[in-house]
């Protein structure tokens, strides 16, 4: 199977937002893609310090006092596309942080359970639920009123980075590339099956060997 970009955006926005299980038995939430593709500006990552800001295609956080553990998914439509996005996860970059704008946090309404007439939330307000933090240390002087931005920011703890590619690409890249600790690559096919239960499986399996996440 080979997913266009279309097609795969529209498979990521169809994942759970809160996933009972993702990564053993710790709490996730989904932060990319929203579900509003003209909202606002979109959590990212960047070194500490400054330099390179990169959108994953997809991410989930699970979220640990003032620390984030993230799981980032790249859909790559072409070899080069795939080199381009690996280079923005390099290993020797150093710190890395995860920034929630405000706007993205404060003034949105996301639903969480339900059709129509369901639970909605702010995902902020998810975000501050999940990290148990002090709402003075981590939302800055001001909630909603977007007059003033400033990002949330959480340092990164612990980063896995799955790209999912095409068949052929995916071949070439078993027999040619050695993946850093923090990578795994599988094919378009697995992109719509993320929060099922094969996959968490498959996640297990593959970082169970690295001592990576674990359960």
């Amino acid at each position: 199977m080979i997913l266009k970009d279309g097609e795969a955006k529209q498979a990521m926005r169809g994942w759970a937002i809160r996933p009972r299980q993702f990564l053993g038995k710790k709490s996730w939430l989904k932060l990319l893609p929203f579900p509003i593709s003209n909202g606002p500006t979109l959590p990212y990552l960047h070194q500490a310090g400054g330099g390179l800001e990169t959108n994953p295609d997809g991410l989930y956080a699970h979220f640990e006092g003032q620390c984030v553990d993230l799981v980032a998914i790249e859909h790559c439509s072409s070899l080069q596309n795939f080199y381009d996005k690996r280079s923005r996860y390099r290993a020797d970059v150093g710190s890395r942080v995860l920034a929630l704008p405000t706007e993205w946090c404060f003034d949105w309404d996301v639903l969480v359970h339900g059709g129509q007439g369901g639970t909605y939330i702010k995902m902020g307000v998810m975000v501050n639920k999940l990290a148990r933090t002090k709402k003075a240390k981590w939302m800055g002087p001001r909630l909603g009123n977007s007059t003033r931005a400033i990002d949330w920011k959480f340092p990164v703890r612990k980063l896995l980075v799955v790209y999912f590619l095409k068949p052929d690409h995916y071949e070439k890249c078993k027999k040619e590339i050695t993946l850093d600790r923090h990578e795994l690559f599988t094919t378009h096919s697995r992109l719509k099956q993320v929060t099922s239960w094969a996959f968490r499986r498959w996640l297990l399996e593959h970082l169970e060997l690295r001592s990576y996440f674990g359960r």
